[in-house]
C-alpha cells in the first residue's frame, strides 16, 4: 500500500508541476504559462468537427483537467499549503481560458498567443478584480480558480482588443 501511495504522490506531483516545470526555481508560474502555449496548440490540433463540437470538446477537456487537478492536489501538496509554487497546472487552466478564441480560430498567429500570454500573466500576478480575494482563500479549488479568473479577465481584454482591431483573431 505504501508503494502505491508513493507512486500516486509522485504521479500527482508530476501532473501538477506539468512534468517538473513547476520546480524551476525562478518564475515557475511564468514557465508554466509559457509551456502551456505548445500544449494548447497540440489540443487545438486534436479538435474535430464543427465549431459547436470543438467548443464541447474544449469544455470536456477543461473539466477533466480541472477535476484531475483537484484530485491530485491533496496527495501532492498536503493540507497545510495547497498553493505551493510547484503547482503550475493552474497556469495551464488560466492560459486555456485566455486562449479559447485562438483555439477556435483558423490560423495560428503569434501575436494573439503572445497577447493572451502577457494578459494572463498580468492578471495572474497583479490579481485585480477579486482574483486576489480568491487566491487568499487558500483552498485547493481557490488555487485553481484564481488562475481561471485571471484567464477570464485576459480573455475579455483580448476580445476587446480584437473588437477594436488591435489584435487579429481570425
Amino acid at each position: 500500500m505504501m508503494l502505491f501511495m508513493t507512486a500516486y504522490r509522485r504521479s500527482a506531483t508530476a501532473f501538477l508541476s506539468m512534468g517538473g516545470i513547476g520546480f524551476i526555481p525562478w518564475a515557475p508560474g511564468t514557465w508554466g504559462s509559457l509551456i502551456s502555449i505548445p500544449l494548447l496548440l497540440i489540443v487545438r490540433e486534436g479538435l474535430t468537427g464543427s465549431v459547436p463540437m470543438k467548443i464541447a470538446e474544449l469544455i470536456v477537456l477543461f473539466g477533466i483537467v480541472f477535476w484531475l487537478s483537484l484530485q491530485a492536489m491533496p496527495a501532492a501538496t498536503g493540507a497545510d499549503d495547497p498553493d505551493q509554487s510547484f503547482v503550475v497546472i493552474d497556469e495551464f487552466l488560466g492560459m486555456y481560458v485566455s486562449a479559447l478564441p485562438l483555439m477556435l480560430s483558423g490560423a495560428i498567429q503569434t501575436v494573439p498567443f503572445a497577447a493572451a500570454f502577457l494578459l494572463f500573466r498580468i492578471f495572474d500576478i497583479w490579481k485585480p478584480l477579486g482574483i486576489g480575494a480568491m487566491d487568499r482563500q487558500g483552498t485547493y479549488i481557490s488555487v485553481l480558480l484564481d488562475d481561471v479568473l485571471a484567464g477570464i479577465a485576459a480573455l475579455v481584454v483580448l476580445l476587446l482588443l480584437s473588437y477594436f482591431g488591435l489584435i487579429p483573431i481570425v
